[in-house]
């Protein structure tokens, strides 16, 4: 057993007794949730009702027996003054933020698993409504486990609706349905759209499908906030660091989440983290 405290993941002295007990828990807490996973359906999503989220893996997908995560929330949501006085938005970034919401530009939001993305666009799109937007949120699962539709159902209101893009394993699917919603939205009247690029592939590819016929004349890309891990990896693989720097060096805004875990010291040597990135990738911003 694992539990994550202060950002770090720490093993107990607890155990189950067996895998079958570890099994037995899985199934009452699946089925508590209406949610069946078995052998046949080894992958299951739930949500408890303090709003803690359920992912379980039963082989043969999980190879070394059954696993099961829970992810539980913090009972009050960060507000601006909150993530200001914990170095994750500068003063400068959160003035920056609300003159954007004022003009009415588009916001498209990257950033890694577990970053916080879905937290703040729940935030974020919380306060459009409050202030008179008509707003749409397109969640993207592409070739992932995806729940964060749940998440954001209690924001669901005459003014808010959201849409999920289930997109396989198949990048030319993804593309076909990801510009249907577009046009979709564009003709419903919504002023402002939020993207989360759950698993968007490429960045690239959603700023090239907005040059496409007839999206170029409904949208432009207002920003693109990317939501950085503070206590970021310094031994990422080749991969991930092209992923992260594709998505900062597109950012207009980056946010580091989960900084009241950290000291300041170790916020900057973060912010150094990324600056070399974008060095190494010859990316100037």
């Amino acid at each position: 057993i694992f539990i994550e405290k202060n950002g770090k993941l720490q093993r107990v002295e607890e155990v189950f007794a067996s895998e079958d007990r570890l099994r037995n828990v899985i199934q009452q807490i699946v089925s508590s949730c209406n949610r069946i996973v078995n052998e046949t359906v080894p992958i299951a999503d739930a949500r408890l009702t303090d709003g803690s989220r359920v992912n379980v893996v039963l082989p043969p997908v999980a190879l070394n027996g059954a696993v099961m995560t829970i992810r539980k929330f913090p009972k009050e949501f960060f507000t601006m003054e909150k993530l200001i006085d914990m170095g994750s938005i500068t003063k400068e970034a959160a003035e920056f933020l609300k003159m954007l919401v004022r003009a009415k530009y588009n916001i498209f939001i990257s950033g890694g698993t577990s970053s916080g993305k879905t937290t703040f666009l729940k935030n974020y799109v919380s306060y459009l409504v409050a202030n008179g937007n008509k707003v749409g949120v397109i969640e993207n699962d592409f070739g992932a486990i995806n729940i964060d539709m749940l998440i954001l159902q209690d924001i669901v209101s005459e003014n808010c609706d959201i849409e999920q893009i289930v997109g396989g394993s198949v990048v030319s699917d993804w593309k076909r349905r990801f510009k249907a919603k577009l046009i979709s939205m564009a003709m419903c009247g919504y002023n402002r759209i939020l993207v989360e690029p759950s698993g968007i592939f490429d960045v690239d590819a959603f700023f090239d499908m907005l040059y496409d016929e007839p999206l170029d004349r409904w949208y432009q890309v207002g920003n693109v906030f990317a939501i950085v891990d503070a206590q970021i990896l310094k031994d990422l693989s080749e991969q991930s660091k092209y992923l992260l720097v594709s998505q900062i060096a597109n950012a207009g805004s980056i946010i580091l989440s989960k900084a009241q875990y950290i000291d300041q010291e170790q916020i900057e040597e973060t912010k150094d983290i990324l600056q070399n990135l974008l060095e190494d990738f010859k990316c100037d911003r």
